[in-house]
């Protein structure tokens, strides 16, 4: 699983190690130890995994780090995953499964655990429990969608700074939507607690949607 932290990485945006078209499968549960490194911890959307992740129904527990499994997807599909853990940090988008969606799906997975968007107030933040931002304004790649389904939640989540938002399964989703490019929410619940946010909600903490038709 480091291995694969590892080789996800930065490439100034020409996306030479962002695994497109590898799928890779979870053998059995993970306990961590230690401070946890996010898959794809990387700046530029091009460099963002966009491999598939299948967690084979399995379980990573003892995540304890600045963010969730993945820190930045663009066209991945992490499915079938159970993540258990302790997040605090001050990134833009913070989740327990992953913290920033440009496009791509997350599908049947459950994050259990608590999350803290730790910042000094100068920033907006977002945080839920499977999924921190979605934003797919960059406009850029071929697929534009992102889809949230089956995906279940049991934490708490916080922002310390009482400035951005925090949600049951997702922080904030500000999208672009229209001709062809979707925001799917589908089959989700949470048993969680968001709080401490300017906007918070039990699912989602707060919704951006634009028209494609009007961006253009």
């Amino acid at each position: 699983l480091k291995a694969l932290a590892t080789a996800v990485k930065d490439n100034d945006g020409k996306g030479a190690y962002n695994l497109k078209g590898l799928t890779f499968y979870l053998a059995n549960d993970i306990e961590l130890s230690g401070k946890w490194t996010p898959i794809s911890d990387v700046a530029y959307p091009a460099d963002a995994f966009a491999g598939t992740f299948d967690g084979n129904g399995h379980t990573i527990s003892g995540l304890n780090g600045s963010n969730g499994l993945f820190g930045f997807v663009n066209g991945a599909t992490i499915k079938n995953l159970k993540v258990e853990g302790t997040i605090s940090g001050p990134t833009t988008g913070i989740g327990g499964i992953v913290g920033n969606i440009e496009c791509g799906s997350v599908i049947s997975c459950y994050f259990g655990g608590s999350i803290d968007s730790v910042n000094d107030g100068s920033k907006s933040t977002s945080a839920g429990a499977i999924a921190g931002l979605l934003d797919n304004q960059s406009m850029k790649y071929e697929t534009m969608d992102i889809i949230i389904d089956n995906c279940f939640s049991r934490a708490e989540i916080t922002d310390s700074a009482n400035k951005g938002s925090t949600g049951g399964i997702i922080g904030e989703a500000e999208c672009i939507i229209g001709s062809g490019m979707k925001l799917v929410l589908t089959n989700c619940s949470a048993d969680s607690t968001a709080k401490g946010a300017k906007d918070q909600g039990g699912f989602l903490g707060d919704l951006k949607l634009y028209d494609k038709n009007m961006t253009e």
